[in-house]
């Protein structure tokens, strides 16, 4: 018997996989009529492939939020720090935050820090970059959505208010990107071509949006 602990999904499928999640746990897909000797078998025999994916998934996950740690806006790193206050305020090089609060208080403050901002900057940023490519849309809605920077729904604009962590001309590429998909709704050579067009460093910009993920 494994010593590896993991849970088990069975379903009409043909193959079995292993996942490591994000958690760190490990998640045995298989078949229904799978025996349970042949999935313990199947995962001793990915023993190195387990532990290797494990590394991997703890060496990417992100420092914990406190104070004293850094975050970006507009591209630029502030810090953190604890002031009497009761959300987040700029001040220099500082993100003033209230003491005292948990991590996930501390990341919700930060997150409402981001939206102020975003609803400041992005809908005049939008109708501006809209007027100069003449790329229209009909409404912007500004999320916090962790998994993608903005989207485009017929010509509706989504942008992540976390976007806001960015520099001020990769914002700009990610505008670009959302209302060229108000005319191309792939990412087709003719898609690029028309981001390109309006932004031709736009994969330096693609770049440098994986450092603020």
């Amino acid at each position: 018997m494994t010593d590896i602990k993991y849970s088990i999904v069975k379903s009409e499928r043909r193959t079995v996989c292993i996942t490591v999640k994000p958690d760190l746990s490990i998640e045995v897909r298989a078949p229904l009529r799978m025996k349970q000797s042949e999935i313990e078998k199947f995962v001793l025999s990915k023993r190195a492939w387990i532990e290797n994916a494990t590394a991997k998934m703890k060496a990417a996950a992100p420092a914990p939020i406190t104070y004293g740690s850094k975050i970006r806006f507009f591209g630029v790193e502030l810090t953190l720090t604890a002031a009497e206050c009761k959300k987040a305020v700029l001040s220099d090089s500082l993100l003033l935050v209230p003491k005292e609060l948990t991590q996930e208080k501390l990341k919700k403050h930060i997150v409402e820090f981001y939206r102020a901002e975003a609803q400041n900057y992005l809908p005049e940023r939008v109708r501006e970059i809209s007027l100069e490519t003449g790329l229209s849309y009909s409404s912007l809605l500004i999320n916090s959505a962790k998994t993608h920077w903005g989207s485009c729904t017929a010509d509706r604009i989504h942008l992540s208010c976390l976007l806001m962590a960015a520099s001020p001309d990769t914002i700009d590429y990610v505008i670009i990107h959302e209302l060229a998909h108000t005319v191309h709704h792939n990412h087709s050579s003719l898609f690029w071509t028309l981001v390109a067009k309006h932004c031709p460093n736009y994969k330096e910009k693609r770049k440098e949006l994986k450092l603020y993920i």
